[in-house]
């Protein structure tokens, strides 16, 4: 594996610069948490009939 740092995807889009920094963290949060769910598990849901993903495991 790379030892890289992974980019967040507010790096990408970044945020305004005048953005109170309170307000910055919990968006970045918001966003990168988000991310779960492209995250597919191995297991089936029992009660449906595709995988789920890490942020419903969540």
């Amino acid at each position: 594996m790379g030892g890289g740092r992974r980019c967040l995807l507010t790096e990408k889009t970044p945020f305004p610069d005048d953005l109170d920094e309170g307000l910055r963290a919990q968006l970045t949060f918001l966003i990168e948490v988000d991310q779960l769910r492209t995250i597919i598990r191995q297991s089936l849901l029992v009660a449906a009939d595709r995988r789920e993903n890490d942020a419903e495991h969540s």
